[in-house]
């Protein structure tokens, strides 16, 4: 026992490896694009404060300087203050009464748009999770084919060996060496194409997760699902219909909004200032209540309001495009499934069916019935059809995750 203590504190093993939970909620938290969207959601609350305080109306500083070539009053109506050089600083406040409801429409604008960017978030989210398991998926799988692999060139190897020795006592042609070295070299090629894809695809990973620290070296193997029982769900309650109709109210404050240029404007104004001149320092102030009405704008506001009811029109046909989009994506979702559970039997009847043959062509060729080349080629069989297997049993739970995807189901 103390061996073994002293032996992990010389040589520290690290057994850490990361899990699609884990792998998922890093990116949830700190993939950019999630992060983005959450910061635009905070941006459009302060668009929306901003909105709402614009109500209040706005306190200026003023400050002027005007030069004369005679005195002028430094007072209205007041000719005991005369200056030719006048500084006036003071402070001005004013306040909207009426915009024709434009600043009602700009609150209630700017809080849907809150609403979009929540949507908007929701499906950055689903996106990214889906991301996460297609490229964690296809890492196990590539790692799975790769075993495969490493297993035929074992396999090789060894007959490699036994060749040899078969071919030293004259047994076996010195030509049979040849053709299993030439599918040693031809496996070689493959385990190393798929180590760089594995390797390509640890980056893609991190990338995702959106985390440079996280160690994507070992993954591990997933909980394979058991039952998939695909339920459509109500496509008025998913986050991309949620959007389109969350754009189609938009588009109808847009289009009261702009509506309001028929209505006269009230502006209440109100200002103090402080004129000094000659020596001189004369307060004076007034509060005032100025009306503005748009009388003619050569169209200019039936174009407005007919550009808004066209992007109403426009948002009603993206409704429709969205629906039609879903219920195909959801159809091919649940077939992808079924497909690949479909590949799966197939596949593992032919990994049955291939190892047996294996077998057959080993014994074949040992006692010299048949050539090297029958075996090799049932012996490659066998390894091609396990790879096909693992490939086929990620690519169901990749179709399961494309089927959560398009169901929305990771939105909140």
């Amino acid at each position: 026992m103390r061996f073994f203590i002293i032996f992990f504190l010389l040589f520290p093993v690290s057994v850490y490896s990361l899990t699609l939970k884990e792998a998922v909620n890093l990116a949830v938290k700190n993939n950019p694009v999630i992060n983005q969207q959450r910061i635009n959601i905070e941006i459009q609350k302060e668009k929306t404060l901003q909105a709402k305080r614009t109500r209040f109306g706005e306190f200026s500083g003023l400050a002027m300087f005007n030069k004369y070539d005679s005195n002028r009053n430094m007072q209205p109506l007041d000719r005991r203050h005369l200056a030719e050089d006048i500084l006036s600083t003071g402070i001005e406040y004013q306040v909207p009464v009426f915009t024709g409801f434009e600043l009602t429409e700009n609150i209630k604008i700017s809080k849907l748009s809150e609403k979009l960017n929540v949507l908007s978030k929701g499906l950055a989210k689903n996106q990214i999770i889906f991301n996460v398991k297609s490229v964690y998926y296809k890492i196990l799988s590539l790692k799975k084919q790769m075993s495969a692999m490493e297993s035929y060139k074992n396999s090789l190897d060894q007959l490699l060996e036994n060749v040899s020795l078969m071919v030293k006592t004259g047994k076996k042609p010195e030509v049979d060496l040849y053709k299993i070295q030439y599918d040693v070299k031809s496996v070689d090629a493959v385990i190393e194409n798929l180590k760089n894809s594995i390797n390509t695809l640890k980056f893609a990973l991190k990338e995702l997760i959106g985390k440079k620290e996280v160690n994507t070296d070992k993954i591990e193997d997933i909980v394979l699902t058991k039952d998939f029982k695909p339920v459509k769900p109500d496509l008025e309650n998913l986050a991309s219909v949620k959007s389109v109709n969350t754009k189609k109210s938009i588009s109808e404050e847009n289009i009261k909004k702009s509506k309001s240029e028929y209505y006269p404007k009230i502006f209440l104004n109100s200002n103090t200032f402080e004129n000094y001149g000659n020596g001189d320092d004369v307060n004076t102030w007034q509060i005032s209540l100025n009306l503005k009405m748009n009388i003619f704008d050569f169209g200019k506001r039936e174009s407005k309001v007919r550009e808004a009811k066209l992007e109403k029109n426009k948002v009603a046909f993206e409704k429709i495009r969205t629906i039609l989009k879903k219920e195909k994506e959801i159809t091919d979702a649940i077939n992808k499934v079924k497909t690949e559970e479909s590949n799966i039997e197939a596949f593992k009847n032919q990994v049955k069916f291939a190892k047996e043959s294996e077998r057959i062509e080993k014994m074949k060729y040992e006692n010299g019935v048949s050539q090297i080349y029958d075996y090799l080629y049932a012996k490659s069989r066998r390894y091609l059809a396990e790879s096909k297997f693992f490939d086929a049993v990620y690519n169901r739970e990749l179709a399961i995750a494309y089927y959560d995807y398009v169901t929305e189901k990771n939105v909140n």
